[in-house]
């Protein structure tokens, strides 16, 4: 009986030294999310402009920074796209010139950033070129 008794406890001991040791090495959670945000369109003429965007990646790093253009909404990377060569970490605001426009036709922009492979879209905006003056 006691032989028995000393089974259980050791059991009970070696059961929850695993439960513990398994619980320590677990993840402290998902990772934030990278937040992009298309903030503006400026500088904008016949044929270029200029989009003004800003990533939050708290725990990120952005291989490849950008916008993509197209006419219509929600235009993705498979569109024409302007990127940029640098990344940083924190609420970093960039700017992106979109040139070869058409004159007077109105584009819709967002702002992209590729992280471990999958691409993370901003909001959309859209904007109309100016038109030629006569």
């Amino acid at each position: 009986m006691k032989r028995l008794y000393i089974r259980l406890v050791l059991s009970l001991v070696a059961a929850a030294a695993a439960i513990y040791l398994a619980s320590s090495f677990r993840p402290a959670g998902p990772k934030p999310a990278i937040v992009i945000k298309t903030l503006q369109v400026i500088n904008i003429t016949t044929t270029s402009a200029d989009c003004i965007f800003s990533v939050e990646d708290p725990q990120h790093l952005p291989k490849t920074l950008g916008v993509c253009v197209g006419k219509g909404v929600n235009p993705t990377t498979a569109n024409t796209k302007f990127g940029l060569a640098k990344a940083g970490q924190g609420p970093v605001k960039y700017r992106s010139a979109i040139t070869g426009l058409m004159a007077g036709a109105t584009m819709h922009v967002r702002a992209y950033a590729i992280v471990s492979g999958n691409t993370i879209y901003g909001n959309d905006i859209s904007f109309t070129t100016l038109k030629p003056k006569k």
